[in-house]
């Protein structure tokens, strides 16, 4: 709907929902009809900090897996900060405690060697050299 109301094509597009410890992405990709030949886009946002990072490995496995010639992979992830100003770190804590208290606790916050340590391990993956993360 959202799309529509910007006037965007989005007759391609598929928003397929999961639950990280119990589903199998490939299962839920093939149910909604992705062609593992055909060149896709796949988006995780949002959701990389709350998921375990066994999970992580498994997740970008399985994408690796199911992208064809001329895929991408966009995905961001919470990062230590330990590269950031001392504020920073502080509004990084105060933002998992205050997820924490709503039933959203943060799982997940890696440095960028461990993000793109992450990615390269994905089965045939590459992570771009300036891959990146933000606090």
């Amino acid at each position: 709907e959202r799309l529509d109301c910007v006037g965007a094509d989005a007759k391609d597009v598929k928003f397929v929902s999961l639950d990280f410890g119990q589903d199998s992405l490939t299962e839920q990709l093939a149910i909604a009809g992705h062609d593992a030949e055909t060149a896709t886009h796949f988006m995780c946002e949002g959701v990389t900090s709350y998921v375990p990072r066994r999970e992580l490995a498994t997740l970008v496995d399985r994408i690796a897996s199911r992208a064809g010639p001329g895929s991408s992979f966009a995905i961001d992830f919470a990062t230590s900060g330990t590269d950031k100003p001392l504020i920073s770190r502080f509004m990084l804590q105060a933002v998992r405690a205050g997820t924490a208290v709503l039933g959203e606790r943060i799982v997940t916050v890696l440095d960028p060697a461990a993000v793109e340590e992450l990615l390269r391990s994905g089965a045939g993956a590459t992570a771009p050299s300036n891959a990146r993360g933000r606090a």
